[in-house]
């Protein structure tokens, strides 16, 4: 045949058998020797990311597992390899709180977690390390079944966020039934909320940790002094917990029945200091009308205001002073940062940034 589905061979080695795709082994007959059963073993550990191959499964009709166990070292790592990482987070009191010897329990999900990593295309990977603030995911997951239990607790919130990662490719389920639609509903943040719920956990989220997560504080009582590197910081963190931007956005709408385009910076001052929720496009057009009015601006001036207000509208803030605006902001940096915006608006490259931040958020 040309694929082939079922080999029958004697012990798969003396016709130099190697095909990595074998995942089931079925044992018909007895061997005495102990490297020959192991290497015939061996020929189902060949990795193959092709399939997206984690494990191989033994049929053993003549009960050589069982006789050879105790003299070989090719025992399996994981006990269970059919559980998966949200099986062992839903666990945790159970195997890790519970139970002082956690050793084997650590194993197994340090072996789900590396299952896991395997079926990441590129884009998935570089979205986890981002996320988990991870240089290497492979470096970090070979680590995990050798830390101590303190230490390996501590990657807790890394595991969610690898859990929450869908895989791009999913098990193909056939069914004969006829198809129906019960429901169509879009879910939000851990275990798919409802919009309000959604709405409801960011609020609890930001009150919990307004004076905990400096950003947070900076947001809420002085937004006219974040940086653009805050920002960011705030919008991992945010991520990490399931909160995006565009998310918030959609559950609102569906929750309030408003349609609003605000940013996070607004959401987050609506629950922490009672803000209006206002669009993004809005509050930026308003504070760039009191910029258009400080002067009479030449038009080469008024060109480089349209950069700098375009520039608010992907990025959301610039920086507490002018030369965190323009030497901070990539954009500016690679046009020569705030020296250059000095020669554009002489006497008014601080005033601009000044006059922004003052009507961003009043």
């Amino acid at each position: 045949e040309a694929n082939p589905n079922i080999v029958v061979t004697v012990d798969l080695l003396t016709t130099g058998v190697d095909v990595p795709k074998i995942t089931n082994i079925v044992f018909l007959r007895r061997v005495q020797s102990r490297i020959l059963y192991e290497q015939m073993l061996g020929r189902a550990t060949r990795l193959c990311p092709k399939i997206h191959k984690d494990k191989f499964t033994i049929y053993d009709a003549v009960g050589i597992y069982d006789a050879m166990n105790k003299v070989t070292n090719m025992k399996p790592v994981v006990k269970n390899p059919s559980h998966n990482i949200h099986y062992f987070l839903n666990h945790k009191k159970d195997y890790f709180e519970v139970n002082e010897d956690s050793y084997q329990y650590q194993v197994d999900m340090a072996g789900a977690v590396e299952r896991k990593i395997k079926r990441l295309d590129d884009k998935k990977r570089k979205e986890f390390e981002r996320l988990a603030e991870v240089k290497s995911v492979d470096t970090w997951a070979g680590k995990l079944s050798k830390l101590d239990k303190e230490s390996f607790l501590k990657e807790w919130p890394k595991f969610k966020q690898l859990d929450r990662l869908n895989l791009t490719q999913r098990k193909q389920v056939i069914s004969n039934a006829e198809d129906k639609v019960v429901n169509i509903a879009r879910g939000y943040g851990d275990g798919n909320q409802e919009p309000a719920d959604y709405v409801d956990s960011f609020t609890e989220f930001i009150k919990k940790n307004v004076n905990t997560i400096p950003a947070l504080q900076v947001i809420a009582t002085r937004p006219k002094d974040l940086t653009y590197n805050e920002l960011k910081d705030i919008k991992l963190k945010l991520e990490q917990n399931g909160f995006k931007e565009n998310d918030l956005q959609t559950a609102w709408k569906s929750a309030k029945h408003v349609q609003t385009t605000a940013d996070i910076i607004s959401f987050i001052r609506q629950v922490a200091s009672g803000s209006e929720l206002i669009d993004h496009d809005v509050r930026i057009h308003n504070a760039m009308q009191k910029v258009y009015g400080m002067a009479d601006w030449t038009i080469p001036q008024k060109k480089w205001l349209k950069k700098i207000e375009n520039q608010l509208m992907a990025s959301t803030v610039l920086g507490p002073t002018a030369e965190h605006a323009f030497d901070d902001n990539f954009y500016f940096k690679r046009q020569g940062g705030y020296r250059q915006m000095k020669k554009i608006f002489p006497e008014n490259a601080d005033q601009i940034i000044y006059v922004l931040n003052e009507n961003l958020y009043v």
